[in-house]
């Protein structure tokens, strides 16, 4: 399904300013955006008026819009605003019009400060990279409006909560590089070294957090390290996998049961919930869980509140929540499998963890240090006559150039089997390769025939993949530069290959 791109802005003082034929090239930001370069990707164009506000010129200035831009399907959203400047009205109604799988060109410049400033963090959080931001002004040298994207230099999320911990308590101002449980975490890259960071200074803030990743990337890792730098460290941490919970006893599982509350139940329980009081649950697999089931845990979240299977007798606890996936939350929730309430209040702290083929850095030194955990292991056991064993060039060159789709996970099992089954001192190419069990780099190096697809096949991800792998090979053909990849791939402009860029994430 093809990706829908919006343009979203207020209407404001200066857009309004398009009606008044004494005014020549001062025509607002919005008009000087549908004349621009940046339009030509844009499914729909959608402008949020307030009710009421200069009706009769909002009426003029869109006829003269749909009259000049008769080819743009443009949007108009009436909204109920009662203050202009109130940020959790505008934040709120902001929210119940975006959908967070499609993406948004946004205008700044137009409306209220207040405005601007949710856009800002809308931008920097809930909408990610699925967004782009443009702010308008008035060129006197050119005469005339003129647009341009707005670049952040900054993470609002490590800013915010660096600001936010000159008040945490000092007890807790404690380096994460003393802990065991970040320095378990091992690592060269500064990737890792910001979710570190990022981790530590969370943890002191008591906050749900979502940690997002691939399988075997390491998420249950942040997540104890999360629970064993925060006030609650004393306490138990729980795991859930939800995916393993068995679906006709899951809510008794998670939240406790009364005597007779089923055929056979034995007695009353607590439930996971009930245990984790004052602690930590960290629920990984979390999109797996059912809409009744999210509900439930959307009620602990809000009133701290469980009801136990049975006799729904309920019992307040003090739970901080972790949750984790490697699905696309965002995604689920525009499809309706995953609450929109539930995403927003569990999104209070974001954590993405790269995959490993994106922080090549680390390979070598997990490999190394995974490589010493089974020498001294297996060199334990008289009776097997175990060579200690290194690493060659050739290995170290395999190591580097694979895809590791499995990440850290695959890696460990990697090395792990040709410890146990190499029979030289050196692990070469020739034993890794043996040794993966998978070769997810077909994928990418052979055509997919139409005989050979195992449906479902996600179709989008593999054309992503595609782009983004002659994208990278355009930009080193042209040495860098945007404009003359643009020509190699055939965009019609530079823009086009830019909003790519932005969208794979490729810098």
């Amino acid at each position: 399904m093809k990706r829908i791109e919006k343009y979203i802005s207020w209407i404001g003082e200066h857009d309004l300013q398009v009606i008044n034929e004494q005014i020549n090239n001062n025509l607002g930001p919005v008009y000087a955006f549908l004349n621009s370069d940046y339009c030509d990707e844009i499914n729909e164009f959608h402008f949020l008026h307030s009710k009421g506000y200069k009706e009769s010129e909002f009426q003029i200035f869109l006829k003269k819009i749909k009259k000049s831009f008769n080819d743009k399907n443009i949007i108009v959203h009436n909204v109920k605003l009662k203050n202009p400047a109130d940020y959790g009205e505008i934040y709120k109604l902001i929210l119940d019009l975006i959908d967070l799988n499609d993406f948004y060109h946004i205008q700044t410049s137009s409306g209220t400060p207040q405005m601007a400033a949710v856009w800002l963090l809308l931008s920097k959080t809930i909408l990610n990279e699925n967004s782009i931001l443009y702010q308008g002004y008035y060129d006197s040298k050119k005469l005339k409006n003129v647009i341009s994207q707005i670049n952040i230099p900054f993470d609002i999320e490590l800013d915010f909560i660096s600001e936010i911990n000159k008040n945490i308590k000092n007890s807790l101002m404690e380096t994460w590089n003393k802990l065991p449980e970040y320095l378990s975490i091992i690592h060269e890259s500064e990737e890792i070294k910001k979710i570190l960071d990022l981790s530590y200074k969370v943890s002191l803030l008591d906050i749900p957090v979502i940690i997002l990743g691939e399988t075997g990337v390491g998420k249950e890792l942040i997540a104890k390290a999360i629970h064993a730098s925060s006030e609650r460290k004393s306490n138990n941490l729980i795991t859930i996998n939800c995916a393993a919970l068995n679906e006709s006893t899951i809510e008794a599982t998670l939240f406790g049961w009364s005597k007779g509350a089923w055929t056979n139940s034995n007695g009353e329980g607590k439930g996971l919930f009930g245990n984790a009081d004052k602690g930590t649950i960290f629920l990984d697999e979390i999109a797996e869980l059912s809409l009744d089931v999210q509900a439930k845990l959307l009620r602990v979240l809000e009133y701290g509140e469980i009801s136990r299977v049975g006799d729904g007798k309920v019992k307040k606890v003090n739970i901080r929540i972790i949750a984790a996936t490697n699905r696309n939350l965002s995604k689920m929730v525009y499809e309706k499998t995953f609450r929109r309430d539930l995403f927003y209040r569990l999104n209070v702290a974001l954590i993405k963890i790269p995959p490993l083929r994106e922080r090549k850095q680390d390979i070598i030194l997990l490999a190394e240090y995974f490589l010493k955990l089974q020498n001294e292991k297996l060199s334990k056991i008289t009776k097997l006559n175990y060579i200690n064993k290194k690493l060659s060039v050739s290995g170290k060159k395999f190591l580097k150039v694979h895809s590791w789709n499995g990440n850290i996970r695959e890696l460990y099992h990697v090395i792990e089997r040709a410890s146990i089954w190499g029979n030289k001192e050196k692990i070469d190419d020739e034993l890794l390769k043996s040794m993966v069990v998978f070769d997810y780099e077909e994928k990418l190096n052979n055509s997919v025939k139409e005989t050979e697809v195992d449906y479902p096949f996600n179709l989008e991800e593999y054309l992503d993949e595609i782009k983004a792998k002659y994208i990278k090979k355009a930009l080193e053909k042209s040495a860098g530069s945007i404009t003359k990849a643009s020509k190699l791939l055939k965009y019609k402009n530079y823009q086009t290959l830019k909003n790519n860029m932005k969208i794979l994430n490729i810098k």
